[in-house]
Formats: C-alpha cells, structure tokens, sequence
C-alpha cells in the first residue's frame, strides 16, 4: 500500500517598506509571505497468506 501527500507549510512572512509596485506603479509598502512546498510518500508492505 501506498499512501502519499503534499503540505505548504508558511516559513515566514516581512514587509518591505517604500516599494514600487510593477503593476500599478504605486510606492508603498508589500507584505511578503514565503511558503515551502514538500511531498512525502510511505510504502507499507501488506504481505498475504498463500
């Protein structure tokens, strides 16, 4: 048996003060959010009877 997954657990997040925003052109402040992305996989053998 098989079992798997994914998590993205949030590592940190900080401001940035007197940014310029490439979209809209505004200078104020981003709020960064960094986030990790893992997968993890278990093998469970099951063995049967002959």
């Amino acid at each position: 048996m098989v079992v798997y997954g994914m998590r993205s657990p949030k590592i940190g997040e900080f401001e940035i003060s007197n940014t310029v925003c490439e979209t809209c052109g505004k200078q104020e402040t981003q709020d960064i959010t960094v986030f990790g992305r893992y997968a993890h996989i278990f093998w469970i053998p099951v063995f049967g009877s002959h």
